[in-house]
């Protein structure tokens, strides 16, 4: 009998070793490619809704704005002189009492904005208050009304408001 040089067997254990991993290569990797591609779609699709999300909540914010911007367009910003003048206006057209106005402090943000604002101590029944705020609300003037505080009294309701213009 021949003796078989180790070399041989080196030889054959390194080939059966290369076919093992060559084996091992084809039956897994097409697994994790596959993986790797269903982890690439989910990551796209889990993006495409994203981003439809965020287009559609963009696009609800231009619709806000452009309602904002018809509401503003009709609105007039006034001089600072005039509103004193449109206030009481519109206090003598609701048949409202006023027995004080006094500007309240401005802060530097709303001397930046132009905002002002007062405070304004007046008498009426129900209905006069109630259609002195719908007149501040609906004139073409931009007034906001941050407080709005009422007492009653035996016949008329005293208030105290304070409102917020912006000016030119």
């Amino acid at each position: 009998m021949k003796r078989i040089p180790l070399r041989w067997f080196l030889i054959a254990g390194v080939t059966y070793l290369a076919l093992m991993v060559s084996l091992f290569m084809v039956l897994i990797f097409p697994q994790n490619r596959k993986i790797k591609e269903l982890k690439v779609k989910l990551n796209s699709d889990t993006l495409k809704s994203s981003v439809t999300q965020q287009e559609e909540e963009i696009a609800a914010s231009r619709n806000s704005l452009k309602e904002t911007g018809a509401i503003l367009k009709n609105r007039l910003f006034i001089p600072e002189k005039s509103i004193l003048t449109r206030l009481l206006g519109l206090a003598k057209k609701a048949s409202v009492r006023v027995s004080s106005v006094a500007p309240t402090p401005r802060t530097d943000i709303a001397k930046t904005t132009g905002e002002i604002s007062f405070k304004i101590v007046f008498t009426g029944n129900y209905r006069q208050i109630v259609n002195f705020i719908h007149l501040l609300e609906s004139d073409q003037a931009l007034f906001r009304i941050d407080r709005l505080t009422l007492e009653n009294t035996e016949n008329l309701h005293r208030g105290e408001i304070e409102v917020v213009t912006y000016t030119k």
